[in-house]
């Protein structure tokens, strides 16, 4: 699913055995372009150790961070949100993409990942991903949108919100373009028919 994920992978499997990667596609069909200058931020995952809720939640303290997803519910998330007193608002039932429609920014906080297909959905759908610095991300998100600490989303919200509204924009067009022409199910799809293809050849 990824070159990152590849290089973990050879150093398990036998240099004769040959390793395809084949990132997993996004049905650009389903994440019509629908970008918005809101400037809101916005996070969906489970809150599982390895996506951050709570750090993220803890990090933009000063922010208000809307959280999406069914995990949104989580008791735990709830509790955190009201005895902080954190602004962060908490929607378990959403409908994707539609609640993507009014945020501007998507935040993505994971500790690791296979590939990121949230983020490619993101970016198809209108918005600047900020992600923190994961090895496969780098395959597809510029390193400019990307972060390590904490104190670097900060900068980078920052920086953002004081870019010009026309380069804002363009840059979202320029990422839509990027997941549609590299990413989507049909270029997934046209790699495994290769794949396979070569592989009744031999």
């Amino acid at each position: 699913v990824s070159q990152h994920y590849k290089n973990l992978l050879r150093s398990l499997v036998p240099k004769q055995v040959p390793i395809t990667v084949i990132p997993p596609g996004v049905v650009v069909r389903k994440w019509p372009f629908h970008p918005n200058e809101s400037g809101k931020l916005c996070a969906w995952s489970i809150p599982d150790w390895r996506k951050r809720l709570y750090d993220l939640m803890l990090a933009l303290k000063d922010y208000t961070l809307y959280i999406g997803g069914w995990s949104a519910a989580d008791r735990i998330l709830q509790d955190t949100n009201q005895r902080l007193g954190l602004k962060h608002i908490l929607e378990p039932d959403v409908e994707f993409p539609q609640w993507q429609w009014d945020k501007e920014y998507y935040i993505h906080h994971a500790l690791d990942e296979s590939f990121g297909v949230a983020i490619g959905e993101a970016m198809l759908s209108g918005m600047i991903p900020l992600v923190h610095r994961i090895p496969c991300v780098l395959e597809f998100v510029p390193e400019e949108l990307t972060y390590l600490h904490n104190e670097e989303l900060i900068e980078l919200i920052e920086r953002m919100r004081a870019t010009d509204k026309e380069e804002r924009n363009e840059l979202k067009s320029t990422l839509r373009k990027l997941i549609v022409d590299k990413y989507s199910s049909d270029v997934t799809a046209n790699m495994m028919k290769q794949l396979f293809e070569k592989k009744g050849e031999l």
